[in-house]
């Protein structure tokens, strides 16, 4: 519980709205041909919709020279890949090969 006089103030400029990150992305992704993205999503995510990341990226419109820079891996857990015994090891494996693809 926060004191009477501390109040949390968020602020993302949208008057309600969605948060949409497609802009975000396309303009860090075409600054940058070399970033690399790499979405981890959870099939029984409850604290993101599953398949909203598919759309997002969907939506950026890269050029298709960056297109081999984006990659998604899905995990039989939740939100919090790691609480899953068999998903943190299928992570460790996925991200140790990731991290040193070249």
């Amino acid at each position: 519980m926060l004191p009477n006089d501390i109040e949390p103030k968020w602020n993302f400029d949208l008057d309600n709205r969605t948060l949409s990150q497609e802009n975000t992305i396309y303009e860090a992704m075409s600054k940058n041909p070399f970033l690399k993205v790499w979405v981890l999503c959870g099939y029984y995510d409850a604290a993101t919709p599953f398949y909203a990341a598919e759309w997002v990226y969907n939506h950026v419109f890269i050029d298709d020279s960056l297109v081999d820079n984006l990659s998604f891996t899905y995990y039989p857990s939740g939100h919090m890949i790691y609480v899953n015994a068999d998903s943190r090891a299928q992570f460790r494996q996925e991200a140790e090969a990731w991290y040193s693809a070249k």
